[in-house]
């Protein structure tokens, strides 16, 4: 038997934040199941302020997604880059993947846990555009979280006949992320954590706004995750001072995004307006 899961948003705060002028925090978001009325709180609860939103909603699996709710798998050992790093051992509703900010943000946590729903956040959530640039849709090193921890679950649970949803009553934005990771799969060579984002980054954009030339700010892209993941990995940053960083390298690189693609397709993509910017992490969140 399928349940409803549903992808819900609130605003952490409104409007310019002591973080800096025209800098806006990235919306939270969760998931929740309203046949069992039970939440996936991400790291950040679901009891924040009104107005909340939900964003998505498709038929998938609660046990599955409750399998995984967190920590439960030390799979970051099969991570070379922070195999070894304080990056497990929380208790949060993670999806499994650690310490906010590491692999990902609320955003990548709910899309694990609406997985097998088949559906994802959208651009309607604000921050999604530029978390989606940073960590990917499902979080870096996504390859390897299904093979350590939704494949597993999805194996034992499929003993008990779980229902899963069809191909043809998924979401159409899923289906081309689904597409782009099958011709991953087809692979010889797994490519890049950084290409699998890049790529999806293009394809979240595209479907939001075909008209923009992803081309124009690959390597600009590019070198934004490495110095991103250099923060993460060697730059001896912790808990808030790495938020921060983490974020001052974002919000450089949205400015030169906007400045590629100009003022209107920057206000669709990412909801606010040109020459303002979205802090994608939560200083307060980061352990």
């Amino acid at each position: 038997m399928s349940q409803k899961l549903e992808g819900h948003t609130y605003a952490i705060y409104k409007g310019p934040t002591l973080f800096g002028p025209g800098v806006y925090v990235a919306d939270h978001a969760y998931v929740y199941c309203p046949d069992t009325k039970k939440y996936f709180d991400c790291w950040g609860g679901h009891e924040g302020p009104e107005p909340r939103h939900k964003r998505c909603a498709g038929q998938g699996n609660y046990a599955i997604a409750n399998c995984y709710r967190g920590p439960g798998v030390d799979w970051f050992k099969y991570i070379p880059s922070i195999s070894g790093s304080s990056v497990s051992g929380n208790t949060h509703d993670n999806a499994c993947l650690g310490p906010y900010g590491i692999l990902g943000v609320c955003h990548q946590a709910a899309n694990c846990f609406l997985l097998s729903a088949r559906v994802t956040l959208n651009n309607n959530v604000r921050g999604y555009w530029a978390s989606v640039h940073s960590y990917g849709v499902y979080g870096r090193f996504h390859d390897i979280w299904l093979e350590y921890v939704y494949n597993p679950c999805l194996k034992h649970l499929r003993k008990g006949k779980v229902e899963l949803t069809k191909e043809e009553d998924e979401d159409p934005l899923f289906g081309k992320i689904r597409q782009l990771h099958e011709s991953f799969s087809a692979q010889n060579t797994k490519p890049h954590h950084h290409e699998v984002i890049i790529k999806e980054a293009a394809l979240v954009t595209n479907h939001h706004a075909p008209e923009v030339d992803t081309t124009q700010y690959r390597e600009l892209h590019a070198q934004f995750l490495k110095d991103k993941d250099a923060a993460i990995t060697t730059s001896g940053f912790k808990g808030k001072d790495l938020a921060i960083k983490i974020n001052e390298l974002s919000t450089e690189f949205q400015d030169k995004v906007a400045n590629i693609i100009g003022a209107d397709a920057y206000e669709k993509l990412t909801g606010v307006k040109y020459g303002e910017t979205i802090n994608i992490v939560n200083p307060d969140w980061m352990e």
